[in-house]
């Protein structure tokens, strides 16, 4: 067997062996959890998608910075902030935006991500929001938490 043959499969199994390290270890996760979806007496639908060990829980009054993805039921996308670069930031149950989305974002923390699936009473209701978002829509949003300022002072995760 020629020294780069031997070369070649030293590093295969160095990296094999660096893959099941980090796979056991508790700060690496190869399968991260699966949270099952929730549904609220409202009919607002949430699942977690990351959630965070640590930091500060979103609460009302919070201003929040978040991104997120907005899809009708039938996956057409109608707005999203990762497309024109511009998180948007609004003060949690401020009416700034939709009640689900008010609703919705209580209780995650600082980068974490929720999917909420809104009914239109929760969302844009009877009127909508034309042209993208029709009358009595149900809308799917994706919203990652970019930056949490609670009270007066801003939350860095580290709680």
């Amino acid at each position: 067997m020629s020294k780069r043959a031997l070369l070649r499969i030293l590093r295969a199994l160095s990296i094999l062996s660096c893959a099941f390290l980090l796979q056991s270890c508790c700060l690496f996760s190869v399968r991260p959890p699966v949270y099952e979806p929730v549904t609220l007496a409202n009919g607002l639908v949430l699942q977690d998608l990351v959630v965070p060990e640590i930091g500060a829980p979103i609460r009302n009054g919070d201003l929040v910075t978040i991104d997120y993805v907005m899809d009708l039921e039938d996956g057409t996308r109608v707005d999203s902030t990762l497309k024109n670069g511009r998180p948007i930031r609004f003060e949690v149950a401020g009416g700034q935006v939709p009640a689900g989305l008010d609703m919705g974002i209580l209780g995650m923390k600082l980068f974490g991500s929720r999917r909420m699936i809104l009914p239109p009473e929760l969302g844009y209701g009877e009127l909508g929001r034309p042209p993208r978002i029709p009358p009595d829509a149900t809308l799917t949003l994706e919203v990652e938490v970019m930056k949490l300022e609670a009270a007066n002072a801003e939350v860095d995760g580290l709680d």
